[in-house]
Order: structure tokens, then C-alpha cells, then sequence
């Protein structure tokens, strides 16, 4: 907490560390803070909020978001930190280019709809794929994985915010600019959609 606020931490860590490592609080680090802002509003506020502009509490995350991760965007768009001397497991190597792709985004399947841009909405079972939810029983159907340029491309094909509303209930998206679209992932075809617990 920060005064009335709750706070929840952008933490990353590195796959140089090993699994036990990974598994230390010393073995992250803070990047940064995301403020809950809407808890200084009223319940009626926030109510009055979430009805005139569907999303807004997701979008601001995602423009927080984009502050935090500039500096990753950045060093990826340059192709990487290059050490003149990188030594890793007692051997010393000279000019090594250290690539930063995102491998994994962790949360709660709460946290990571949101991450993702999935609404509350629930007319698809997953942020991952198209799959409904009359499908959910189904044990052979076949998935169809939804991509990160085709959520861009959800964006970009509609003119006005009512339109771009309307095109993205049908997939259960919020209409947002996701920042995570602008970082290269592992599997940079799913992006957050694929790369964050399913």
C-alpha cells in the first residue's frame, strides 16, 4: 500500500539463474509499481466509469505498463546489451551480445486475462484461442490460437471506439492497445496471449 492506494509490483527475472534461484526473492527484481488510481473514486463513480468508457481501468494499466517497460522496448530495439566481457560459469567471453526476448509472463488467470486484454466477458473460454465455451466439453475440437497481429489488426480495422467495442466483445477483447504487443517474445506470433499461464 501507498497511502489509500493498494500497489502491485512488475517484477522480472532471468533464465541465467537457475530454477532453484528463480524460485528466491533475491532472484527478481522490482521494475516498478502499478497504483490501483480508481480507489479514490466511489463505488457509483467507478460504476458511472465503467459504463461510459468500457475498459478504461485496463487501457490505463496498459499506459502505466508502457512506462515501466520502455526501457526493455528500448534495449530490444537496439537488438540487445553488448558486454565487452561476459563471464558465466567461470568462463570469460569477449563482444557477447545478450538478446532480451520475454519469455514467460507469470500471474494469476485473473491477472493475466487483463495482461492479455481479455474481458470479463466471457464469450471465449481462453485469452489464448477462439475456443467457446459450448466447446468446452468437447475433447477432440481442435484449437485455434489467436496471434498477436491479428489483436492488432482487431484494432486498427475499426474507425471509431463503438465499432472497435462491438468487434472486439466478439472475441472477448477489450479494445486496448496492448504494450506487451510491442515487446519480442519467445513465441513472439502468440505473444502475452500464449506466453502467460493458460
Amino acid at each position: 500500500r501507498f497511502g489509500n492506494f493498494k500497489i502491485h509490483p512488475v517484477m522480472m527475472s532471468s533464465t541465467f539463474y537457475s530454477i532453484r534461484v528463480r524460485r528466491l526473492i533475491a532472484g527478481w527484481r522490482l521494475i516498478g509499481l502499478i497504483p490501483n488510481i480508481y480507489k479514490q473514486f466511489s463505488t457509483s463513480d467507478r460504476a458511472r466509469m465503467r459504463a461510459t468508457n468500457p475498459g478504461y481501468a485496463i487501457r490505463n494499466l496498459h499506459s502505466i505498463l508502457h512506462v515501466i517497460l520502455q526501457e526493455l522496448m528500448d534495449i530490444q530495439n537496439k537488438g540487445g546489451i553488448l558486454f565487452k566481457e561476459l563471464t558465466i560459469n567461470n568462463v570469460t567471453k569477449e563482444n557477447v551480445l545478450l538478446i532480451t526476448p520475454v519469455h514467460f509472463v507469470t500471474g494469476d488467470m485473473e491477472g493475466s486475462d487483463v495482461l492479455a486484454g481479455k474481458t470479463s466477458k466471457q464469450q471465449l473460454i481462453s485469452r489464448a484461442c477462439y475456443c467457446p465455451y459450448e466447446d468446452a466439453a468437447d475433447t477432440s475440437h481442435q484449437c485455434e490460437w489467436r496471434t498477436k497481429q491479428e489483436m492488432m489488426d482487431l484494432m486498427e480495422s475499426t474507425a471509431t471506439f463503438k465499432e472497435q467495442l462491438e468487434q472486439c466483445e466478439t472475441c472477448s477483447q477489450t479494445p486496448v492497445k496492448n504494450v506487451f504487443h510491442l515487446l519480442w517474445f519467445m513465441d513472439d506470433d502468440l505473444s502475452i496471449h500464449g506466453c502467460s499461464p493458460i
